[in-house]
């Protein structure tokens, strides 16, 4: 052999490290399933009170009237219309002053004309 043969297995022979043995405790710990980390979830508030109907007008009734058309609008504002009972121009009914309702109808505003 010649002397780079001798020095290079010397070489490998000291680099290489004793390994150590694991102890049971660690070889069970890695068979173990692993614990996954749980998101919490979001606390849900309490159920919140109903929606009292606002209080603007004496009667609790708004009369609306589509005056401009649907055709060419947005599926949500005829949706709203359709929700408020309004189908056809000219059209008025009489609605129940309530949050939902007025947000329908500000949703629509321009479209409508309101009273009471």
């Amino acid at each position: 052999m010649t002397e780079n043969t001798i020095k290079t297995e010397e070489l490998e022979a000291s680099s290489k490290k004793p390994v150590a043995k694991k102890t049971t405790a660690k070889v069970a710990a890695e068979k173990a399933p692993k614990k996954v980390a749980v998101k919490a979830e979001p606390k849900v508030a309490k159920a919140v009170k109903a929606a009292k109907p606002a209080k603007s007008s004496s009667t609790g009734k708004i009369k609306i009237t589509l005056v401009k058309s649907l055709i060419g609008r947005l599926e949500a504002h005829k949706g709203s219309a359709r929700g408020l009972g309004l189908s056809k121009i000219r059209q008025t009914v009489e609605v129940a002053d309530t949050v939902e309702n007025r947000g329908m109808i500000n949703a629509i505003g321009f479209l409508l004309k309101c009273e009471g």
